[in-house]
């Protein structure tokens, strides 16, 4: 312990792996954000079972398979500061098996046709053999927000084509968020890099700790008139402990204005909230792959995989209005919400939005039915529109 009282500077740097399990070579590039609070722990020697050699008195039933490491960070968010780019924090939801799309938006006119409404979710074809994703609802001229999947986005003069209806464009696309929901396939790992200065400050003396094929979990902390925070973990196969050199020449993010929660927007059932504070836990389970190939040894891993997810949103609000969800008798398990905050303000805004929650358990509080303690939400699995259990916008 007495080692992290000599600590002056941390860093973190971390790479979305071309072939999970396989290292990556870092680069100050992948530097650009400040850790606040970092740990890590040691390198662990896992075992597992080889049931094919049990029965073979000559064979051990188990065999150490690799070691894994944890690292861990919490930092403050940032969209980057220019809506629709990727923002620092955005890798490392993609190494929590999140999925990272642009989002536009692009005028539209009158929609025609069918029940003249664009459908989140419905796939669009438009001229020029392009198609997309509808990405929110609208019915009539507006804003049309959409994801690209083939050629290109949409330009002026454009007819977007979807489920039988259709409208014609007008303007310039123009960048609206970047876009986070989870994902079940295609989860991609990461070669993860955090460093410690020492205060001698010499040269190659800083300690550096490596893993790679690093999956993570983590949770979102939302606290009244605070900047938001992510404190994320993840768990890979050690690659590296020892004396090295921290990254020089960096550009660290959330050195830039990020989002506070103050005056936000916080809905349930499209009902505002008064509240203090909210928590929204990704709830993966990290586990980790053997590799067959390999028999013993300290390679014995491939990667880490995320197992399960559970999300949760916790809040702790200071008032519920109970003539619109106490008095419709709500607030009991089973009960189901949508959910929706918004705080900051463009170019540092920051979007949580989950289409189906459920009430998993509450409190009450010291005037029963319009104050609860600790409410929890479990986000729902989505029947129609796969893996967007919950959507996250940095705009």
């Amino acid at each position: 312990m007495a080692d992290h009282f000599l600590t002056l500077t941390q860093q973190l740097a971390a790479k979305i792996e071309a072939v999970p399990g396989t290292v990556e070579a870092l680069t100050a590039a992948e530097v650009d954000l400040r850790p606040f609070q970092s740990f890590s722990s040691e390198p662990e020697l896992l075992r597992f079972s080889n049931d094919e050699v049990a029965e073979d008195q000559a064979q051990a039933p188990d065999f150490a398979g690799g070691h894994s490491m944890a690292i861990g960070l919490s930092c403050i968010l940032s969209t980057s500061g220019v809506v629709g780019t990727a923002p620092a924090i955005g890798r490392y939801l993609r190494g929590c098996g999140m999925k990272e799309q642009a989002v536009q938006q692009i005028t539209i006119g009158s929609i025609s046709g069918g029940d003249a409404q664009f459908k989140a979710g419905e796939t669009y074809s438009a001229t020029g053999s392009k198609t997309g994703i509808i990405e929110q609802d609208i019915s009539g001229a507006g804003a049309l927000k959409y994801i690209v999947l083939t050629g290109g986005n949409l330009i002026a003069a454009d007819v977007v084509t979807a489920g039988g209806d259709s409208a014609t464009t007008s303007g310039s696309t123009t960048a609206y968020a970047t876009l986070y929901t989870p994902r079940s396939t295609g989860q991609e790992t990461l070669t993860v890099q955090r460093g410690e200065q020492i205060e001698t400050d010499a040269a190659g003396q800083d300690y550096l700790y490596r893993v790679r094929g690093a999956h993570g979990t983590g949770s979102l902390e939302f606290n009244a008139l605070d900047k938001i925070r992510a404190n994320l973990r993840f768990t890979g196969i050690w690659d590296f402990t020892g004396a090295g050199d921290l990254f020089s020449g960096v550009t660290y993010e959330d050195n830039m204005p990020a989002p506070q929660f103050i005056n936000a927007v916080l809905q349930i059932d499209g009902v505002d909230i008064t509240t203090d504070q909210f928590v929204m836990d990704l709830g993966n389970e990290v586990s980790m792959d053997p590799d067959p190939s390999t028999v013993g040894g300290t390679a014995g891993y491939d990667r880490a995989r995320i197992a399960n997810r559970k999300p949760t949103i916790t809040i702790n609000p200071k008032r519920l209005k109970a003539s619109v969800l106490d008095d419709l008798l709500k607030l009991k398990s089973g009960s189901t919400f949508a959910f929706r905050c918004v705080c900051g303000a463009a170019p540092q805004a920051l979007e949580i939005v989950a289409a189906k929650c459920q009430i998993r358990a509450w409190a009450g509080g010291t005037r029963a039915g319009r104050e609860t303690a600790r409410l929890t939400l479990a986000i729902c699995r989505h029947a129609t529109v796969a893996d967007k259990d919950y959507a996250i916008y940095f705009r």
